[in-house]
């Protein structure tokens, strides 16, 4: 659907990344990264951006978007958040179990699709099960949603 819509405004080249190496030359304008890994597309912006080629999702975007605590630091500037917490240490997270309320979601701050229910007992149940929603299914529709407007 982006690559339909970018060709309104002239030519569009598709970049696996299995093509892209650097330090390398791009005849590109601008540079959107479509990449599922944080890693990848946090460091591709990046690259490019050293290259003087401007990217839709920029690095420090995408370093904040990545990370679960800094995305709910800066969002909670503009929108309303759940109550939550941080802990850095195993002993700190379950003694702020007790200071917000049942049931909590449990989330790493990098990486994993699962998210977790902790109940008082501290069991983990994903939250698919626990709460009935798809959530990546929800994450699609809502993104071909952004995508239409």
């Amino acid at each position: 659907m982006i690559k339909e819509r970018a060709r309104e405004f002239g030519e569009v080249v598709m970049l696996h990344e299995d093509e892209i190496t650097f330090p390398k030359e791009y005849d590109v304008d601008v540079v959107i990264i479509r990449n599922v890994s944080h890693f990848k597309g946090m460091y591709l912006p990046k690259l490019f951006e050293d290259l003087g080629i401007p990217t839709v999702n920029s690095f420090n975007l995408m370093f904040e978007a990545g990370d679960k605590l800094l995305s709910t630091l800066r969002l909670q500037k503009k929108v309303p958040v759940p109550k939550w917490g941080a802990a850095v240490s195993e002993n700190a997270a379950k003694k702020m179990t007790h200071e917000l309320s049942f049931p909590l979601v449990s989330k790493p701050v990098f990486g994993s699709l699962v998210v977790n229910e902790v109940n008082p007992n501290m069991e983990f149940k994903n939250a698919q099960r626990v709460t009935g929603v798809d959530i990546a299914k929800k994450l699609v529709e809502y993104a071909v949603e952004v995508a239409k407007r």
